[in-house]
C-alpha cells in the first residue's frame, strides 16, 4: 500500500504584508513548514498602487492620530517599503533558523499588471505539458492567511500569485492552530494526498468536500472513490458533497470559519476573488 505521506510539499509561499502585523502569520507559517518539513518562501508584497499614486502632485497624507496633512513623496514610500522589507526579513530568517528551516524571501509588487490568465489544457503535446506545470505546482502550497481576502485592494495580487500557484491554503494564521482541515476536492490526487499529509502534519481531521459537476453526476461516485482512499490509507476524517448550486456559498462559508484551514484549487481562489 502506498503511504499517502511519502511525496511532501517541497515549499510553502506566504505572502508578507508591509506592516508588523503580519508578522504573527508570519510565525504560524513558520510552524507549519516546520510540521511539514517544507521550505518556507516569504513574499513581500509592496503596493504599487500606492507607489503610483505618491508620484502626483496632488497626493497628499493625513496622520491617523492627529489629521496632520503633509505631502506623500514617492521617494519616502519607496524607503518605507525598503525598511519594512528587510525587517520582514530580518524577522524571517530568525524564525527559520531557529527552527532550522530552509527559507527565502522576495519582494513582490502587489498592485500593478493585470493578472495572467491560467493556461487551459488543449490536446497532445499541449495537454500534457499543462498536466507536467500542474504536477510542479503541486509542490508548491501558497499559503494565506484569511484576512487577505478581505481586502478587495490585495486581489490583483493574490490572483497574480494563484497563476503561479495551483493549490491554495487559507486560515487564519493570527488565531490558534487549525482543529481541522477541508479540501474542497474537484478529483485531483495530488491534492488529496497534500491535505491528507497536511492533516497528519497537524494532527487533526480531514474532511473532504466533494464539488459535484456534470461529469461525475451528482458526485456520489467521486465521493466513494475518497472514502475507499482514506480508509485505505488510515486517514481520519469524512466525506461530504456540495451541489452545484451551493459551491461558491459553501466555499465561502468554510473559509470564513476560525479554527479551519482550506486547501482548494487555484481556479477557486480566482473564482472566489473575482465574485
Amino acid at each position: 500500500m502506498r503511504s499517502p505521506y511519502t511525496s511532501r510539499v517541497v515549499r510553502i509561499v506566504t505572502p508578507i504584508q508591509p506592516d508588523e502585523s503580519s508578522w504573527a502569520a508570519m510565525e504560524r507559517a513558520v510552524a507549519m513548514a516546520k510540521a511539514m518539513e517544507a521550505e518556507l518562501k516569504g513574499l513581500f508584497l509592496e503596493d504599487t498602487e500606492a507607489l503610483a499614486a505618491a508620484t502626483l502632485p496632488f497626493t497628499r497624507t493625513v496622520a491617523f492620530q492627529s489629521g496632520r496633512i503633509g505631502a506623500f513623496e514617492a521617494a519616502d514610500l519607496q524607503a518605507a517599503y525598503r525598511a519594512l522589507a528587510e525587517r520582514a526579513r530580518q524577522r524571517l530568517a530568525e524564525y527559520c533558523r531557529a527552527q532550522a528551516l530552509q527559507w527565502s524571501f522576495e519582494v513582490e509588487a502587489r498592485g500593478g499588471e493585470a493578472p495572467e490568465e491560467p493556461a487551459v489544457a488543449g490536446s497532445g503535446a499541449a495537454t500534457a505539458l499543462e498536466e507536467a506545470r500542474e504536477r510542479s505546482r503541486i509542490r508548491d502550497l501558497l499559503l494565506l492567511d484569511r484576512r487577505a481576502l478581505r481586502f478587495r485592494q490585495q486581489s490583483a495580487a493574490l490572483l497574480r500569485l494563484a497563476t503561479r500557484h495551483g493549490t491554495v491554503a487559507v486560515a487564519d494564521l493570527t488565531g490558534p492552530p487549525p482543529q481541522q482541515v477541508v479540501l474542497i476536492y474537484h478529483g485531483a490526487e495530488d491534492r488529496l494526498i497534500l491535505a491528507a499529509q497536511l492533516a497528519h502534519a497537524l494532527g487533526v481531521r480531514l474532511e473532504v468536500l466533494v464539488c459535484a459537476d456534470d461529469e461525475e453526476g451528482d458526485g456520489s461516485l467521486l465521493a466513494d472513490r475518497v472514502t475507499s482512499w482514506m480508509k485505505e490509507h488510515r486517514v481520519a476524517g469524512a466525506v461530504d458533497i456540495i451541489p452545484p448550486a451551493e459551491t461558491e456559498a459553501a466555499k465561502a462559508r468554510i473559509v470564513g470559519l476560525s479554527g479551519v484551514l482550506v486547501l482548494f484549487e487555484r481556479t477557486d481562489l480566482i473564482s472566489s476573488l473575482a465574485a
